[in-house]
């Protein structure tokens, strides 16, 4: 008599070698993929820190010059105060 097998539980079958071989074919490409994946996601975030370090440098600059603009603008022309309102006692 064979044993009984408790209800919801998972039955396993076993796989015969060409499955075997099969499926370890298909994890070893998966993994190539993943590497050639990583290998190119790593290149383009070098990519991105570059431009980012190149366009930092220049926005640097752009921010010096605006600044340089405002203040000398600014300099060059007195600053006008709106009158305050007279105090009446209320």
């Amino acid at each position: 008599m064979a044993p009984a097998t408790p209800s919801g539980s998972l039955k396993v079958t076993l796989m015969d070698d060409t499955e075997f071989v099969q499926m370890k074919t298909q994890i070893n490409r998966l993994r190539e993929e993943s590497k050639n994946q990583k290998e190119a996601y790593d290149e383009l975030m070098a990519q991105v820190r570059a431009l980012l370090e190149e366009k930092g440098e220049g926005a640097d600059e752009t921010l010096k010059q605006q600044v340089t603009r405002i203040e000398t603008r600014l300099r060059n022309r007195p600053l006008k105060l709106v009158e305050p309102k007279k105090f009446n006692g209320t």
